[in-house]
């Protein structure tokens, strides 16, 4: 097995690995009662991925090791072509975004991150959910729209607390909730990015993003903020309304003790008790981090209209040759 994952490696910026399972009895059973997963099934789909990996000739560099794949084989249920969609998808999103860094520089040195970290933007809170699921919280405030670059730096605190959320496979599993503060929020937030880039961002997390998404709760919206929550929420897949909710405040969150929320929302501890693990966690993962700004798409394969993350090239698979979204296939090769 070793020999055959070693011919992996040189399009791999991480350790090609044979998955060993280290989880308990309770998350194999959760893990089969909620996406059909077994020892055979995860071991077939990664061989599959990896395989589909290695002759895609769109795909440059990327993560092949087995806790990476199986974020993406675990939220589509093992379907092989839905995870091979939302694979390519989020290579693409990431490098696609014209005039936007933040996932080809995840330095935690970079001008701006350390101050929107040590201000919680996403806390990570130090319990989980009634249910089990960890809980984020996302106090928006946190980001400042006055700094020149500050769309780019809050969404590169997002893909840094969230990739380290996603690496714990209970999480993949079980799933998260999310709560979004957004009681101090003003419409210049809004404006850090053009509306339009905002709408590509939003319909493209929508299909590369790896977490299951248990439950969003939006707590404190003013009449400004609540109609642009709203037409955002009206144009999300149905997937994504359902679990969405709009709170007056978190006496409402009723799956978790508010103690362990800020004290500004009620809860028993500072933002810097919990941000300190959270800290510590992203420290340990700087090196991995910087390395994401080698995972590579081959430009020449996709239409102007996919690299620039248009939403209208969502309605097909990149696989489907009527939708002329690719410029070449596989199969087209030898002759370009």
């Amino acid at each position: 097995m070793v020999r055959i994952l070693e011919k992996y490696q040189s399009k791999s910026i991480t350790p090609v690995d044979d998955y060993e399972c280290t989880l308990s009895d309770e998350l194999i059973k959760a893990a089969k009662d909620l996406l059909g997963e077994t020892s055979e099934i995860r071991d077939k789909c990664l061989t599959e991925f990896r395989e589909w990996i290695w002759n895609n000739p769109r795909i440059e560099k990327c993560r092949m090791d087995s806790k990476f794949l199986l974020r993406f084989l675990r939220i589509n249920r093992f379907s092989m072509q839905h995870a091979k969609e939302c694979f390519e998808r989020y290579l693409i999103l990431r490098e696609g975004i014209y005039g936007c860094d933040w996932f080809t520089n995840l330095d935690l040195n970079r001008s701006g991150l350390q101050e929107v970290l040590n201000d919680g933007l996403y806390v990570v809170l130090p319990t989980k959910a009634v249910t089990g699921e960890t809980i984020v919280l996302v106090r928006c405030e946190a980001s400042n729209p006055s700094h020149k670059d500050a769309g780019n730096i809050a969404f590169c605190v997002s893909t840094l607390v969230m990739e380290t959320v996603f690496e714990e496979e209970e999480n993949q599993i079980r799933g998260y909730r999310l709560i979004l503060d957004m009681s101090k929020v003003k419409l210049s937030h809004y404006f850090m990015f053009s509306f339009s880039t905002w709408f590509r961002i939003l319909k493209h997390v929508e299909r590369t993003f790896t977490g299951r998404h248990i439950s969003c709760s939006i707590m404190g919206l003013n009449p400004a903020t609540r109609f642009i929550s709203n037409l955002i929420i009206k144009n999300m897949r149905e997937k994504m309304r359902r679990v969405v909710s709009c709170l007056s405040g978190p006496q409402e969150l009723d799956f978790l003790d508010t103690k362990y929320l800020p004290i500004d929302l009620g809860g028993e501890y500072t933002i810097e008790q919990l941000m300190e693990p959270l800290k510590k966690t992203l420290d340990s993962w700087k090196d991995l981090f910087l390395r994401y700004s080698e995972m590579k798409i081959n430009r020449k394969y996709y239409t102007d209209a996919v690299l620039k993350c248009d939403s209208g090239t969502l309605h097909h698979t990149l696989e489907n040759k009527s939708a002329k979204l690719l410029t070449m296939y596989p199969d087209e090769n030898e002759n370009n």
